[in-house]
């Protein structure tokens, strides 16, 4: 699934960067050009860094100020 549509970035290739160290929105920015254009990936690129991170790792990565809980959004 493309997740960056400016710079033609897939889900694969995102997951592959975090494999390398990649481990952040910023990184993946640096790296594959991910939320750099019109920045509307960010939050599904962030979504998919700390799935793959907490699949690989076991544990979960703290949460990114880019995409916040339901929960914990202004009302």
């Amino acid at each position: 699934m493309y997740v960056c549509l400016c710079h033609g970035v897939t889900e694969h290739e995102i997951r592959e960067a975090a494999d390398a160290g990649h481990a952040s929105v910023e990184a993946l920015g640096d790296c594959l050009g991910v939320a750099t254009g019109c920045g509307q990936c960010a939050c599904m690129a962030d979504e998919i860094l700390e799935e793959h991170i907490e699949g690989r790792q076991g544990e979960g990565r703290r949460g990114d100020a880019l995409c916040p809980s339901p929960a914990l959004a202004p009302a």
